[in-house]
């Protein structure tokens, strides 16, 4: 779990690692209602960027990267356990003040996260 500084502001927060297939992690955000955008890549294919709600009644936005190859990164507003999300996929969530992000691609990705609240 990756956390935002000691003033429960997440802004410029990143995660970057390698994550295994059918697993997943979760960014706190440090407020239990968190607006602002999430940017995530995998290697040079998948990435996307979504506007992000996380809140009790969590919301995202569609990938506003508008590229051919960026149909298997998606976002959801639930959390995500590692084989929640449709196999294939790099799949963000959000829901009550957590961000998470799973792997489904079928293999390790290098996986890096930049969350910029409002």
């Amino acid at each position: 779990m990756v956390g935002g500084d000691n003033r429960g502001d997440v802004a410029g927060v990143f995660f970057r690692g390698s994550v295994a297939d059918d697993t997943a992690f979760s960014v706190t955000l440090g407020r239990q209602i968190f607006s602002g955008t999430a940017i995530i890549t995998a290697g040079i294919t998948e990435k996307g960027i979504f506007g992000i709600r996380a809140a009790p009644t969590p919301s995202v936005s569609a990938n506003w990267f508008t590229g051919a190859t960026e149909t298997n990164v998606v976002a959801v507003a639930t959390s995500l356990s590692g084989t929640t999300g449709t196999d294939g996929n790099l799949t963000l969530g959000v829901q009550d003040g957590g961000l998470y992000v799973e792997n489904r691609t079928g293999g390790v990705q290098n996986i890096s996260v930049c969350v910029m609240g409002a």
